[in-house]
């Protein structure tokens, strides 16, 4: 994953970021999965403003996403064709990687819950995530200091309405210092349990700003 610095687009400025993913070991046998992302956020906001997925392997589809508050436009092509869509839901949606970078803006006090949706791929999930605790994670660059996030996430449709799946749930890792990196990810997928581990990380020359107000993400606070 590579993430830009925020360039000047319009009245405004947007931040780009690039990422690829690929199955290994025996999903990377059964699946052949390799994912391209490209998404483009709100320089003064960290909000998704448009995705776009490809995904080849086992399914094959191209996903165009248009994110405009609390509005969201898809366009899917599939072999079989084209889906087009448009919903809205109850707040701004997130995608992971802007939820990560706004985790750097929230406290994480020990119990803390966040309340958000995310949008994965094109799937959208009421989502929660509580502040389990601190501890010491073994990385590529040794221990590191972390807090460890339980989240869980309800498959919704338009307008927040839950389907009635069973949830899906999740633990995220970020290191405890005001970088909050992912050092590790463990979640449930259609595949099956994936994991992710950060091996390598270059800062850039200057941090990502963080935004004057948190929008998308409501912070329940533990005193």
């Amino acid at each position: 994953m590579a993430i830009s610095p925020p360039v000047q687009q319009g009245t405004g400025s947007v931040i780009n970021i690039v990422a690829e993913a690929e199955a290994l070991g025996l999903a990377k046998a059964i699946s052949g999965l390799h994912e391209q992302y490209r998404l483009v956020l709100d320089g003064a906001t960290l909000l998704p403003r448009t995705i776009h997925l490809q995904e080849s392997g086992w399914r094959m589809r191209t996903a165009d996403i248009t994110l405009d508050g609390k509005t969201v436009d898809l366009v899917i092509q599939r072999p079989q064709g084209e889906q087009r869509g448009k919903m809205t839901m109850p707040t701004e949606p997130l995608d992971p990687l802007a939820a990560l970078l706004l985790l750097r803006a929230m406290r994480l006090h020990d119990g803390d819950k966040l309340d958000l949706i995310v949008l994965d791929g094109s799937a959208f999930y009421q989502g929660t995530m509580e502040v389990l605790g601190r501890e010491e994670l073994q990385t590529a660059a040794g221990l590191r200091k972390a807090i460890k996030i339980q989240c869980r996430g309800e498959r919704i449709v338009n307008n927040g309405q839950k389907v009635g799946r069973p949830p899906r749930f999740g633990t995220v890792w970020v290191s405890d210092d005001p970088a909050r990196l992912p050092l590790r990810i463990e979640g449930e997928t259609e595949l099956g349990k994936a994991e992710f581990v950060l091996t390598s990380f270059e800062p850039g020359r200057k941090p990502l700003p963080l935004p004057k107000k948190v929008i998308g993400i409501n912070e329940r606070r533990v005193e």
